[in-house]
């Protein structure tokens, strides 16, 4: 994933040290998984997994495959189904739909590391 592309080139010269991308996701995808139990995060919630949504689905074909295994790596396909899974009252119809698009966007192309984190998730591995 290439930051620099939505970041001016001044900015980026002033911020040292670059923080690492695997850690920014894994905060985010943290951060859904938590953040459910919280009402005021709901807009929040839907407007970051429409954002890692997208990153997903215009990662060009070839490189998709890849940036799927790396969100499946940093948990978000077992984030999506604990917080499915767990009924919390506050996941109303929009905040499961978003949820539902991004495992979705997970699956893309039939991605097999996905199913297999999925088919693990309710085989109880």
């Amino acid at each position: 994933m290439n930051v620099n592309k939505f970041v001016k080139e001044d900015y980026m010269k002033e911020i040292e040290p670059r923080p690492e991308i695997d850690l920014v996701l894994k905060k985010f995808i943290v951060f859904l998984q938590f953040g459910v139990s919280d009402l005021e995060n709901k807009l929040t919630l839907i407007t970051l997994l429409q954002v890692l949504q997208k990153i997903v689905l215009m990662t060009d074909d070839q490189n998709r495959p890849a940036m799927q295994n790396k969100f499946d790596k940093l948990g978000a396909t077992r984030m999506i189904l604990f917080v499915i899974s767990e009924n919390h009252p506050n996941l109303d119809g929009s905040l499961l739909i978003n949820f539902l698009l991004f495992i979705n966007a997970l699956l893309e192309g039939g991605n097999t590391r996905i199913q297999k984190t999925i088919y693990d998730f309710f085989s109880g591995n």
